[in-house]
């Protein structure tokens, strides 16, 4: 799997994001200047995530969706 952490990356509309709590989302709507994400759960409840807070980390993919990992 790919091996990414940059303090820079962006997550995108369509990634999959695997949250310690939340578990699988699929990002639905950034919002702002990148400050926000709406993601999708697989329950099928909006969440609205603050980007500034949290670290990404890609781990792979899944066809054209990029897999990450939130790292803290």
């Amino acid at each position: 799997p790919v091996e990414e952490d940059d303090a820079s990356l962006r997550i995108q509309t369509g990634d999959i994001i695997q949250h310690p709590v939340l578990g699988r989302c699929v990002v639905e709507r950034i919002e702002g200047d990148h400050e926000y994400a709406t993601v999708r759960r697989d329950s099928g409840r909006l969440v609205r995530l603050s980007l500034e807070v949290l670290r990404f980390r890609q781990t792979g993919a899944e066809g054209s969706r990029r897999l990450f990992r939130v790292t803290s």
